[in-house]
């Protein structure tokens, strides 16, 4: 039998991932949670000091945020995380409910709770061809190899290769066993997005938002219970920003590119030529923008994965010098706090815009001028104005995207429906 928090509710264990994606999902599943559950939330060290962490401390019903070393700090990361797992089975949680079911620290919890903890996974942004995604990942991997090491890009694939073996069998066999006393088989490494789709399968269910995300994944996973559910963000996200003290809307453009596209276009054209093309995609982009909606301020926020890429540094560099009233914020900066200012989002694949659609009332734009796999995959998402060529947005229909889907379950009555209480 599981056991009931302090309050005498049942208890919650929500692990949340890294800051940048408990700021876009985690906070308000943990907000949503609370209407049911006493929840204990697991982060990374990176959530110390963050004001928005702090908060969320404070909320009735939350009765720890423990954090968890950072992933390559791999002795560290695996003892505590053994021992976390080990400390909060001991409470009998109701239900796990986590960001992943692929990183070490994931597998130790899933290991340890009781038999009767309800498992499950939730989707921290759109589900894109995983396999494809990550492709950009180990090019830009293996990129910075080669530009660390200063070695031609076919011995930078060989070392990332036998880096990438060395670190799975580090962390999912040798540090298991001597932690847990077991081993690991992810249906994933992380470290590539190479699959296993025939490894265990950890978790009962995996909460999505999108039929196109669910096709998507299906297809890597073709046996998963995926479940279709309205993003807490539809649920709660007034309530949290309030109380976060969010801001209000304010006319503004915000445009923040993902990450991975600009390397692939470097090995494709050279990097002067990829820049270039790039800089003119977006600035035009932004251009036909004020044409359209007014002379707004521009601000822009690169991914936090690009911030010690000095190709999309130079990027920026040569956007603000281009475009008058354009503003480079930090990459440490919230897009999420970004995107409730602005009245319009701009970008490319990334999930920000996924994020932005689901929250409303913003024009949101997903520009595809590369010709890079996966640049059309916001052409299957009604709310987001989807287009070609930055011309394309002179005669586009630029209307506020609409929130999520109110016919679609919350997380609350999905998990009363299924007995997650």
């Amino acid at each position: 039998m599981t056991s009931a928090g302090e309050s005498g509710r049942p208890l919650a264990v929500f692990v949340a991932g890294p800051l940048h994606l408990f700021r876009t999902s985690g906070l308000y599943y943990v907000r949503e949670l609370l209407r049911n559950y006493d929840v204990i939330v697991v982060g990374e060290t990176s959530y110390a000091g963050n004001p928005i962490v702090d908060s969320v401390r404070q909320w009735q019903g939350v009765r720890e945020i423990a954090m968890l070393p950072l992933y390559h700090n791999k002795w560290r990361y695996h003892r505590v995380a053994a021992r976390l797992a080990r400390r909060i089975a001991a409470m009998r949680p109701a239900l796990l409910l986590q960001h992943s079911d692929v990183f070490p620290h994931n597998l130790y919890f899933e290991r340890a709770v009781p038999a009767d903890c309800r498992r499950g996974t939730f989707a921290n942004g759109m589900t894109l061809d995983l396999e494809q995604d990550f492709r950009y990942i180990r090019a830009d991997k293996i990129a910075e190899i080669g530009r660390r090491v200063h070695i031609p890009p076919a011995l930078a694939r060989v070392l990332f290769f036998l880096r990438t073996k060395w670190n799975a069998f580090v962390r999912y066999t040798m540090f298991p066993i001597f932690f847990a006393r077991t081993t690991f088989e992810p249906r994933l490494d992380p470290a590539t997005g190479y699959l296993r789709k025939n490894a265990p399968k950890p978790s009962q269910f995996r909460l999505m938002y999108t039929e196109r995300e669910r096709e998507l994944h299906l297809k890597d996973f073709p046996t998963e219970n995926v479940v279709l559910v309205r993003h807490p963000l539809c649920t709660v996200g007034e309530e949290v920003h309030a109380q976060l003290n969010f801001g209000m809307i304010e006319p503004g453009i915000a445009l923040l590119p993902t990450w991975g596209f600009l390397t692939d276009l470097v090995s494709r054209y050279g990097r002067d030529e990829a820049l270039r093309v790039m800089r003119t995609g977006w600035r035009d982009t932004l251009l036909a923008l004020r044409h359209r909606l007014g002379n707004l301020p521009i601000r822009v926020k690169l991914h936090p994965a690009a911030a010690n890429d000095p190709h999309s540094r130079d990027l920026m560099s040569d956007l603000a010098r281009e475009i008058p009233g354009l503003t480079v914020l930090a990459p440490t900066a919230s897009a999420e706090q970004l995107v409730i200012r602005s009245t319009c989002v701009v970008g490319d694949i990334s999930s920000i815009l996924w994020w932005s659609s689901m929250l409303g009332d913003r024009i949101v734009v997903s520009l595809n001028a590369w010709n890079v796999t996966l640049g059309d995959e916001f052409s299957h998402y009604p709310a987001v104005v989807y287009v070609r060529t930055p011309a394309a947005i002179l005669d586009a229909q630029l209307n506020p995207a609409h929130a999520s889907s109110p016919d679609l379950p919350s997380v609350t009555d999905y998990l009363k429906a299924c007995g997650g209480r």
